[in-house]
């Protein structure tokens, strides 16, 4: 009876340590993603309702701080900040209205030819009339990823960059007529690096070897 009281003690010692060091890895994991985006949640920039606009080819300034506005073709672009109505979001969320497709916002974070292979950009996007896209890649070939599919509510866009390396990120519109538009909490993070937590085969290989060590212990002490 004690043997076996034993037994099972020296089965909860080794597993609890073995998990407990999986999920110390799988933490560690996690907290290397960073956001590669400046003012990403847009809390900087002019004060709210100011507008800013844009009514020729290129790129002009945003409403917000690290963002500017792009047109792809002939149309008026406008952005301001206002107060987000994106549950947990931030403070203020981005107003954007254009009259012509391929036209919004952007921001270049890393210097062009330069950048991760990989990346998961994300964006929370409120279509008021039209569709509205995000992409990431290399500079001025920069494409849409991925593009909205509802109107009237909060949707949450994801996708891999189209090209590498990624230095840019957009948000467009995605439909002749233009978009109209609110965006909040952008993101572009590197895909977490390969886990070195074993596997579950070498978790109990460990397991079973260290059971069987405290077992020898204790027959030496019986």
């Amino acid at each position: 009876m004690v043997k076996s009281i034993y037994q099972k003690l020296a089965v909860v010692a080794v597993s609890s340590s073995i998990f407990n060091f999986a999920l110390i890895g799988l933490e560690t994991n996690s907290a290397q993603a960073t956001n590669l985006l400046f003012n990403s949640s847009f809390e900087n920039g002019l004060p709210i309702g100011q507008e800013t606009t844009l009514t020729t080819l290129g790129g002009g300034l945003s409403a917000a701080t690290d963002w500017n506005t792009w047109n792809n073709t002939g149309a008026t672009t406008t952005t301001e900040l206002l107060p987000s109505t994106l549950a947990n979001g931030a403070d203020t969320m981005l107003h954007v209205t254009t009259n012509g497709q391929n036209n919004g916002i952007f921001q270049v974070f890393l210097p062009f030819n330069t950048g991760p292979n990989e990346v998961i950009s994300s964006a929370w996007v409120y279509a008021l009339s039209g569709r509205v896209g995000i992409g990431t890649g290399n500079g001025g070939g920069t494409g849409l990823d991925t593009i909205s599919t509802t109107i009237g509510e909060w949707e949450f866009l994801q996708a891999s960059n189209g090209l590498s390396p990624a230095n840019e990120f957009i948000v467009y519109s995605a439909s002749a007529e233009g978009a109209e538009f609110y965006v909040d909490l952008a993101s572009i993070e590197q895909p977490p690096e390969p886990s070195s937590v074993p596997e579950p085969g070498t978790i109990l290989g460990l397991m079973t070897v260290g059971v069987g060590i405290l077992l020898r212990k204790s027959r030496k002490v019986w």
